[in-house]
């Protein structure tokens, strides 16, 4: 590989750290925005109606109005999970 296409990769992978926080900022204030809507709308018409007019499960609508309790109960099952396959390879030996 040539001088200059070396320092050309170099100088492009320098520059991605600062794009991919560019983009994580963007997909925050989308996230938040949609939060925002979401909450309106369950003010409005309630989880049930607004899920169903969105096109989505009443599961995934209550995801977008609280992802944290969402992924603290996504940690809470993968756990479970993880625990209950060691006892079951636990009991087979």
């Amino acid at each position: 590989m040539e001088d200059a296409e070396l320092e050309q990769l170099i100088g492009e992978l320098l520059s991605l750290p600062g794009e991919t926080a560019a983009h994580r900022a963007e997909i925050s204030r989308l996230a938040a925005r949609r939060r925002e809507l979401a909450m309106v709308l369950n003010d409005a018409i309630g989880p049930t109606l607004a899920a169903k007019r969105l096109g989505i499960s009443r599961q995934t609508f209550l995801q977008v109005l609280n992802p944290e309790k969402a992924q603290a109960i996504k940690r809470r099952s993968s756990r479970s999970g993880r625990e209950g396959a060691t006892a079951t390879a636990s009991d087979a030996t």
